[in-house]
C-alpha cells in the first residue's frame, strides 16, 4: 500500500497518469489508466478521470484507494496539475498523514529518484513505428499533435504490453518516449544521438513534444556503453553542445567517419512514415544483455 499512496503522490504532484488494477465490488479485477483531480480523505477515496483501456473511453470515477491493487507511474503521460490539492497537501500535512505518512520524505525520495536517472545511461528497450509521424509534422503542430484513432490505440497498446514497474539492482527503471531526431545504425543495434521527448496528454488524444532535443554523449548498445566519440572526431564533438544550429554539419561530420555497416539514423530523411522510440533511462551495470 505504502508503494500505491507514493505513486499517487508523484502523479499529483507531477501531472502524471497512474496505470492500476483495480478489485471492483464484485472482486473483479479491473485496469484503468487514472488521472487524479481530488482525494477524499476521509472516505479514502480519489475522484479521478479514468480510462477504461479495453474500450479507450474516459470517465470520472470515484474510486476507493484500498481497492488499488497494483499501480505504475506512466513517466510519458500528461495531467493538469491541481495546484490547490498540492497546496492543500503541503499547508496540511496532517490532514493526508494516513495516507502519505510523510510527504517531506515522499518529495526527497521523488527528487534522488530523478536524479540517479539523469545519471544514468539511456538504451532502447523497444523500436517501433507510428503512422504519419515524424520531427516535422510535430514541429508544425506547435505545442500539440492530435493524434488519429489508430495512432492512439496504438499507443496506448504499447504503454499496456510494455510498461512495468521493474528494477535491476534495486533500481527503478523508468520508461520514456522519444521521437528519433538523429541516430546511427550500426551493427549492435541503434545509437540515439539525439531525440525529443514526448507527453501523451491522454484525455485530449494529442502529443506533446518537448521544446527542445535531448543529445545523448553515450548510449547502451548490446550491453555496452558506447560514446558519441565514436561517430565524431574530437574537433567536432563540441557542436553536440548546440545540436539545433548544428544539425546538419552533425550530420555531415558523422557521415564521413561512419564505419562499415553503419548507417545514419534521421527523422528528417523522406516523406514516408517515421519511427519514436520507447527506451528505459538505465545505469550500464543494470542494462543486462538481452533485455533490450
Amino acid at each position: 500500500m505504502y508503494e500505491i499512496c507514493r505513486n499517487i503522490f508523484q502523479a499529483i504532484h507531477e501531472g502524471k497518469w497512474v496505470k492500476i488494477e483495480y478489485l471492483n465490488k464484485n472482486s473483479e479485477t479491473t485496469r484503468y489508466w487514472i488521472g487524479i483531480k481530488k482525494i477524499d480523505v476521509n472516505g479514502e477515496k480519489l475522484i479521478v478521470e479514468g480510462l477504461d483501456v479495453a474500450h479507450y473511453q474516459i470517465t470520472e470515477l470515484s474510486i476507493y484507494i484500498r481497492s488499488i491493487k497494483m499501480s505504475v507511474v506512466l513517466d510519458n503521460t500528461y495531467f493538469p496539475i491541481n495546484e490547490e490539492l498540492i497546496k492543500d497537501i503541503d499547508d496540511n500535512p496532517q490532514k493526508y498523514n494516513k495516507l502519505f505518512r510523510d510527504p517531506i520524505n515522499l518529495k526527497i525520495l521523488t527528487y534522488y529518484e530523478k536524479c540517479n536517472q539523469i545519471d544514468c545511461v539511456p538504451y532502447t528497450s523497444e523500436y517501433k513505428t507510428i503512422d504519419y509521424i515524424d520531427e516535422q509534422i510535430l514541429s508544425k503542430a506547435g505545442d500539440t499533435y492530435r493524434l488519429s484513432d489508430n495512432q492512439y490505440k496504438d499507443i496506448i497498446n504499447s504503454f499496456n504490453i510494455n510498461i512495468n514497474p521493474k528494477k535491476y539492482n534495486g533500481k527503478m527503471i523508468s520508461k520514456k518516449i522519444g521521437l528519433n531526431v538523429l541516430g546511427v545504425n550500426t551493427k549492435r543495434g541503434l545509437y540515439v544521438l539525439a531525440y525529443k521527448e514526448l507527453r501523451l496528454d491522454v484525455m485530449h488524444r494529442c502529443f506533446k513534444p518537448s521544446k527542445s532535443v535531448t543529445v545523448c554523449y553515450e548510449y547502451t548498445i548490446d550491453g555496452k556503453t558506447v560514446s558519441a566519440r565514436r561517430f565524431l572526431d574530437a574537433d567536432d564533438y563540441e557542436l553536440m553542445e548546440d545540436f539545433d544550429n548544428n544539425r546538419e554539419l552533425i550530420k555531415d561530420k558523422i557521415m564521413n567517419n561512419l564505419v562499415m555497416g553503419a548507417v545514419l539514423n534521421s527523422s528528417r530523411f523522406s516523406g514516408r512514415p517515421k519511427r519514436y522510440h520507447s527506451f528505459f533511462y538505465s545505469d550500464y551495470g543494470s542494462n543486462k544483455k538481452g533485455y533490450i
